[in-house]
C-alpha cells in the first residue's frame, strides 16, 4: 500500500468517515511497512493535508506530532481501541474526542488489535496509539486550534468580548514588611533581601538563595513571605528548604524564611502541587485554609482547597502523607486521594485516582473528562479571569475530553455552542442560559 493511500485512510479517520473494514486494513498494512520514516511521513502529511492554511498548519502539525509521540510513549497501549475514538490503556481511557454532553458520539464497541501480539519499541506504540491519538485527542486539540486561527484572521472577531486570552505566569510576592513585588513586571535577578536569603527571580520561578539552609537554624530570624496568583495567573516557587511548589490560579502560599527548628509549616489557599525536599528531622506541614492539614516527610502531592469546589482534596503521587482536620485523620498511599466535605468535614479516601487528571493544570492542560458544567465553569473563571452567571436551571451535563490551556476563551465558547448551550458575553462576564 502506498504512502498516499495510507495518508488518505488516516484523513478519512480524521473526517470520521473510516469504516471498520478500512480501519482493520489500515492497521494491517501499517504493521507490514518496514522502517519508521514511512509511517512518520504518512501521519505528518495527513495532518498537514487536512486544510489549506499553508505553513501555519505545517508548524501546527509538527507540534501535534511531537505530542502524539510523547503521548504514545506514555500510553502503554493494551491492544484494544474503541470505535468512539478513545484509546484504552491499562483499562482506562487516556484520550478523548470532542467535548460532548451526556452521550458518546459513536457506539462504544471494542475492536481488538492483532490478538494483543507484542511489538518492538517504536512500532509497538505507533500503529495503535499514533493513529487513534490523532483521531481522538489530537483531533480535539486541532479543532480548537482551527477555531483560534479563524478568529485571528478576522480583526473584528479579535476585538470580540469572547476572545479573552488564557492565563499566564504572573504573581505578587508580599515580603515580611508588607511591601509587594509584581513578578511578571520585575526583571530577572535579585528582588529583595530576607534575612540571610536573597529573593531571586529567574525564568518564571521565584527562589531563595542564602548562606545557610533554612532548616538548619543558621538564619538569625524567622519571617514570612506570601506568594499570590490572581485569576488568570500561575507561578513556580522554590522554597528555601528546596521544596518545589507549583501554584495554580487564584491561589496563595505563605511560608517561613529563616530559622525553622521544629517544623516547616506553610499555609495555602486554592490549589498547589508540592515536591517536598526530604528531611526526616523536620516535618513539612501544609495548612489548607485553616480547615485541614497535611503532614509529610518528603513526597509529591497536590492540594485543591478552593472554597467553591465543595471539598478539600489531597492527592498523593509519591511517598506518604497524613491528612487531618481536628476530628479525624487519614494516611494516604500513592494513588489515593482524600476528600474532606465542606458540610460535615468527613474525610473520605478514594483509591486508584487518575493523577494525570489531577495534575492536568500543572501540565498546561484542561481535563474536563467526567466534569459537570459548574466544575468546568469554575476552571474557566480562574484561568480566564471571568465571572460566570446562570439564567434559569442548567441541564445536567457531563463533559468529555480536554485541551491545551494555552487557547483563547473563544475556542472553548465554540464548543459550548456545539453542545447547544446558549451564552452571551458582557465584558468579562459569561452568562449561560438554558
Amino acid at each position: 500500500m502506498s504512502k498516499q493511500t495510507i495518508q488518505g485512510l488516516i484523513q478519512n479517520y480524521l473526517d470520521d468517515s473510516l469504516t471498520a473494514d478500512e480501519l482493520s486494513l489500515l492497521l494491517e498494512q501499517l504493521q507490514q511497512q518496514e522502517g519508521e520514516s514511512f509511517l512518520l511521513e504518512a501521519v505528518r502529511d495527513a495532518l498537514v493535508a487536512g486544510s489549506a492554511q499553508g505553513q501555519a498548519d505545517k508548524v501546527l502539525a509538527d507540534r501535534l506530532f511531537e505530542g502524539i509521540l510523547r503521548a504514545a510513549g506514555e500510553a502503554g497501549v493494551d491492544g484494544k481501541i474503541r470505535a468512539d475514538g478513545k484509546i484504552r490503556a491499562n483499562g482506562k481511557i487516556i484520550a478523548g474526542g470532542k467535548i460532548i454532553a451526556g452521550q458518546e458520539m459513536r457506539p462504544s464497541k471494542v475492536i481488538p488489535l492483532d490478538g494483543g501480539r507484542k511489538r518492538r519499541s517504536f512500532r509497538a506504540l505507533s500503529i495503535a496509539a499514533i493513529i487513534l491519538l490523532i483521531a481522538a485527542g489530537v483531533f480535539f486539540f486541532y479543532t480548537a486550534q482551527q477555531h483560534i486561527e479563524k478568529v485571528a484572521v478576522d480583526n473584528k472577531k479579535l476585538r470580540s468580548p469572547g476572545n479573552i486570552a488564557p492565563g499566564r505566569s504572573t504573581a505578587i510576592l508580599t515580603l515580611s514588611d508588607g511591601s509587594q513585588v509584581t513578578l511578571d513586571s520585575a526583571g530577572n535577578g535579585m528582588l529583595a533581601q530576607q534575612g540571610n536569603h536573597q529573593v531571586v527571580k529567574a525564568n518564571g520561578q521565584l527562589s531563595y538563595e542564602g548562606k545557610g539552609d533554612n532548616r538548619s537554624g543558621s538564619v538569625p530570624s524567622l519571617v514570612f513571605n506570601t506568594l499570590s496568583t490572581p485569576r488568570g495567573g500561575q507561578y513556580q516557587l522554590l522554597l528555601p528548604d528546596g521544596t518545589k511548589v507549583w501554584l495554580n490560579a487564584a491561589s496563595s502560599i505563605t511560608y517561613p524564611v529563616g530559622a525553622v527548628t521544629k517544623e516547616m509549616k506553610i499555609k495555602i489557599e486554592g490549589e498547589a502541587y508540592f515536591e517536598v525536599a526530604k528531611n526526616k528531622e523536620l516535618p513539612f506541614i501544609v495548612d489548607i485554609g485553616g480547615k485541614s492539614t497535611v503532614e509529610v516527610l518528603g513526597t509529591h502531592f497536590n492540594v485543591n482547597g478552593y472554597t467553591n469546589e465543595g471539598a478539600i482534596r489531597t492527592t498523593l503521587l509519591e511517598g506518604s502523607v497524613k491528612v487531618t482536620n481536628g476530628q479525624s485523620d487519614k494516611v494516604l498511599k500513592p494513588g489515593q486521594q482524600s476528600e474532606q466535605a465542606a458540610q460535615d468535614q468527613k474525610i473520605t479516601v478514594h483509591n486508584d485516582v487518575d493523577t494525570d487528571k489531577v495534575l492536568a493544570w500543572k501540565n498546561g492542560l484542561f481535563d474536563f473528562d467526567g466534569a459537570s458544567l459548574p466544575a468546568v465553569m469554575h476552571q474557566l473563571e480562574r484561568w480566564y479571569d471571568i465571572t460566570v452567571q446562570y439564567e434559569g436551571a442548567m441541564p445536567a451535563i457531563e463533559f468529555r475530553g480536554g485541551m491545551d490551556r494555552n487557547v483563547n476563551l473563544s475556542a472553548i465558547l465554540q464548543f459550548l455552542t456545539e453542545m447547544k448551550i446558549k451564552y452571551t458575553m458582557q465584558g468579562r462576564t459569561l452568562i449561560l442560559s438554558k
